[in-house]
This record gives structure tokens, sequence and C-alpha cells, in this order.
């Protein structure tokens, strides 16, 4: 192969110009570049949003594939993106029906199956999720679903990610909406399923601002007693734990400072009397940055 070359002479030097395979990109910039203006449109150029997960790069660490989401502030799409340098082209997308609702979205690879291959766990705010499998140029849609108007739309409201066992294998959980109650989701494999059916799933962490420890939960219309409190310290491995705490339901103390310490993973304690359609929790915690405790609150009702 010839390579053709540009040569200067300058004050006596010889100065060889070879032709460049292209500039490396930030993963922002090669992002950015590959927003699609074909299945989101916006009034304005600020309404486009992005996040972004680095799923591999060379050996000098530039990026060689990334898992993309992208939002006009009402609707979403993911797509992943390969190459190298300056070159890159979409390699998946999720599916035309695909109603991803919502902004401010959050992109992460962990293994939610088992199997030691990320999936794609994305939320909008906090407010729903996705999850995603990824296996070579495919992509395929783990999340639990319900159809409206001919679209796809996520079964995983007010979701977290969640280690109930303290097993290592990692949960979603989700909050209770209407009539259906809160659930903690394992992966199959090929898609997520609920394994445990509960009034509440809340997750609070030690430092979090004292307006953010306090939430609400409602009775299902179904719900009988008697009811239980389950308090998870910790997150995967039981990593992460509070130091201390107490929790409290409709302001009467539940789990003392004395029963929830570091040293407990597991509390679970019958709610005596009944609950109110409209019920309040609690939390007081002390612990490092980042240590949580999860509240599962269940009824008696078989599901």
């Amino acid at each position: 192969m010839t390579i053709k070359r540009s040569v200067f002479a300058i004050a006596g030097l010889v100065l060889i110009m070879l032709p460049t395979r292209g500039v490396a990109q930030t993963a922002s910039e090669i992002v950015a570049a590959h927003y699609p203006d074909e299945r989101l449109s916006v009034d304005d150029e600020d309404q486009k949003e992005n996040c972004f997960v680095v799923l591999s790069s060379d050996v000098v660490g530039a990026p060689t594939k990334i898992a993309a989401v992208y939002t006009n502030g009402i609707e979403g799409v993911l797509r992943v993106l390969i190459g190298s340098g300056s070159s890159f082209a979409v390699d998946a997308e999720s599916g035309a029906t695909t109603f991803m609702i919502g902004h401010k979205c959050a992109i992460t690879a962990i293994d939610l199956t088992g199997d030691g291959a990320p999936e794609l766990y994305i939320n909008f705010g906090r407010a729903q999720a996705w999850v995603y499998a990824l296996s070579g140029s495919t992509l395929t849609n783990l999340t639990p679903l319900e159809t409206y108007s001919g679209r796809d739309m996520t079964r995983l409201y007010g979701p977290a990610l969640c280690d109930v066992r303290h097993d290592g294998t990692v949960q979603v959980c989700t909050a209770a909406d209407d009539d259906v109650p809160a659930m903690v989701y394992r992966s199959t494999g090929t898609t997520l399923v609920p394994e445990r059916f509960a009034l509440t799933v809340l997750r609070f962490q030690a430092d979090w601002v004292v307006d953010a420890k306090t939430a609400s939960f409602s009775l299902l219309q179904d719900s009988v007693g008697p009811f239980t409190v389950r308090i998870v310290n910790g997150d995967r491995n039981g990593q992460h734990r509070v130091t201390s705490g107490s929790v409290r339901v409709n302001n009467v103390e539940r789990i003392t400072s004395s029963q929830l310490t570091d040293s407990v993973e597991f509390i679970e304690a019958e709610i005596s009397g009944s609950l109110l359609a409209s019920n309040e929790i609690s939390v007081s915690l002390t612990g490092a940055a980042g240590s949580a405790i999860f509240v599962i609150v269940r009824d008696s009702t078989p599901r």
C-alpha cells in the first residue's frame, strides 16, 4: 500500500505530514453526535438529554462500545454505539414500540442474571426503570411490560436495585402503584419476575436529609393483617450497613436503636394493631455516607 506524504521544508528542516486516522473523541462527544433526531423531536436543542455507560475501551482507554440513553424530556431511546477514534455507528437500539417515559435518565451496567455478563439498568429520575440484556449486537428487553395504545410500557415504578437476601444477587424493588403491590423482581435470564409482594419497599440512606427519611404507603383493597415490617441493613452482600437506627410506623417505634446496629443484617417484627388506609414510615439513621437500609412492609393477603 502506498502512503501519500506531504513534505515541507522549514528553515532547513524537512517535516513529513502523515495522514491521520481520525481524532479520538470523548465519550460525551460520541454520544451527543448520535442523538436520534428521527425518533425524538425537540423544539429547542436544550431539550436534548443523554446518559451513558462505557462498555469497553481500547488499550489507551478510548471508548469502543457505549450504551447511551437519549431523551427529549418526554420520551427516551436506548442506543448501543460501537467504533473507534472519530468513527462510531449505532449497533443496536430499543424498538419503536418501546415507550420510555421520563427525563433525568441514568444508566448502569450490572449483572442481574448471575451469569457474569452485565445487563443495562436504566432509570428516569427514579420514577421508572428498564432492563436490557446485550449479547453482541442484540438487545433483549427483560423489563416486565404492559401495553398501552400499542406501545410497550414498563411495570417497574419507583425502582431501586436491592439485594434483600444479601446473597450477592441483585433484584429490582418497586413501589406500590394503585392496587398493584410493591414487588421484588428477580431475573430469570429472559425476563424479570416478581418473587415477593409487599405493601411498600423503601430505601433510606443515613446521609439523607431528615425530610427524605419519611415516606408514606397505603393499604391495598384486599390487604389483611397481621402486618410485618422487615429491615434489610445494607446493600449488595450486606455491605454499607448503617451503624444504628430506629424505624417508626405512624409515629410508633417498631424497630429500636438497640435492635438496629451494624452487626444485624435482618430484623422482622409484627406491627401490632391495624394499619390505616394511608400510613407513614419515618427512620432515624446513623452511619457512613452511602450506608442504607431497606424497609419492607407486608400484609398477610395470599398473592
